[in-house]
């Protein structure tokens, strides 16, 4: 009783030759016809929303789109799921059927794909001043992001930093001249905080127009001759110094460097 509602409803608000369609494509994509029509709505609205509001790519702009890709790989993946169907399958519509869900599962890992980059992409209206609090609060950001991402890497790391950066200027200087931020990761978590701190492994010195400079600059981690290029001149010229072995980086904190390049002013 409840099925044939559904059908009166749908038949109702749609044209006949638009229901056969409908019914006819909702087989196709091993769906229902209710399960059809919402996921139909959704992708029209997301096309909506992706043409009134195209500059929202961050982060949390995407959560919905990527939860509902999710879900939907999730039940093409499931192999207990009920199908209903008007008639028997044949042999050759199994095998079409089969070759179209493993098709939009390929579909649906290229979107989940180009989700997770959207996620960092960086539009003008996300630029931040380099040793700003929105800079402070990013760099934590990013240090939870790539240690949650990092997953079982992260478990073993025991790792500590400290940046000063002096002769910032005044809208911006915490103490005094000086802007300074370190972290600590142990256990799979980040501790952030303000302040300069000595009991770290690696602590990082500098005047800040260098370094504001420096930090706009995006270079391959595993580039030595790059990094070489970037760093000889202001270390020589004593506007940049650092303490401690930088090998105890966990690579998986690698990408923070360019992260943060792409955001700033």
């Amino acid at each position: 009783m409840k099925d044939e509602k559904k059908e009166k409803f749908i038949k109702v608000m749609v044209s006949e030759r638009l229901y056969k369609k409908i019914d006819r494509y909702s087989h196709l994509q091993l769906q229902t016809k209710s399960e059809f029509i919402r996921t139909a709505v959704r992708r029209r609205i997301a096309e909506i929303n992706r043409s009134i509001y195209p500059n929202k790519t961050d982060p949390q702009f995407n959560r919905i789109n990527r939860r509902d890709v999710l879900k939907e790989l999730k039940n093409l993946q499931s192999t207990h799921e009920k199908r209903e169907y008007l008639t028997t399958p044949s042999k050759e519509e199994l095998i079409e059927r089969e070759n179209i869900l493993e098709e939009r599962k390929k579909e649906l890992e290229k979107e989940l794909d180009k989700i997770e980059k959207e996620r960092r992409i960086v539009i003008m209206t996300d630029k931040v001043e380099f040793g700003s609090k929105e800079y402070l609060d990013l760099t934590e950001r990013f240090l939870k992001e790539l240690t949650q991402e990092a997953g079982e890497q992260a478990n073993d790391a025991d790792y500590s930093m400290c940046e000063v950066y002096y002769n910032a200027p005044p809208h911006l200087a915490l103490e005094g001249d000086r802007i300074a931020w370190h972290f600590r990761i142990k256990n799979n978590k980040i501790n952030f905080g303000i302040g300069e701190v000595d009991d770290v492994d690696i602590k990082v010195m500098g005047d800040y127009q260098t370094l504001c400079h420096i930090s706009k600059l995006e270079y391959d981690p595993n580039d030595l001759q790059k990094i070489f290029e970037i760093f000889s001149e202001p270390i020589q010229s004593g506007k940049y110094t650092f303490q401690g072995d930088l090998s105890k980086i966990p690579k998986f904190l690698n990408p923070i460097h360019n992260l943060l390049a792409k955001r700033l002013l």
